[in-house]
């Protein structure tokens, strides 16, 4: 699937350009459909939160810790990342056995957000200090 930058609300990078927290890596979760991350099962953390790393240029996002199954009933249907005022998305077909997405990025700050069929949005932050 190809990745392509798609518009945004402009409330949305302005609101994560003014977090206080930018300097360092910070995590948050967010589950817009099924409520706070208190009411979640620890396992839903390790295989739902978005990983990103960063290899030169090259961003890297995997979805949990843990691998998050790919099957029919249960599986990461997007990735979209946020990073220098854009937002790149991979949609996943059925083929595809691993949640992994792989961006020509280099920006300082992004904002990976997975979603899942059955728990709904993961969102994580990250903040690298060199591009």
């Amino acid at each position: 699937m190809a990745r392509r930058p798609i518009p945004i609300d402009k409330t949305m990078i302005a609101k994560a350009a003014r977090s206080p927290e930018k300097h360092f890596v910070k995590t948050y979760y967010v589950r817009s459909d099924r409520g706070t991350i208190n009411g979640n099962r620890r396992r839903d953390l390790g295989s739902h939160v978005p990983v990103v790393e960063r290899d030169g240029t090259t961003t890297r996002v995997t979805v949990g810790a843990v691998p998050h199954p790919m099957g029919r009933d249960h599986r990461i249907d997007w990735i979209e990342l946020l990073a220098g005022g854009k937002v790149y998305r991979h949609d996943f077909d059925e083929q595809e056995k691993k949640a992994e997405a792989v961006f020509d990025i280099d920006d300082h700050e992004v904002i990976a957000t997975a979603y899942c069929n059955r728990q709904g949005s993961w969102s994580c932050r990250k903040w690298f200090s060199e591009p």
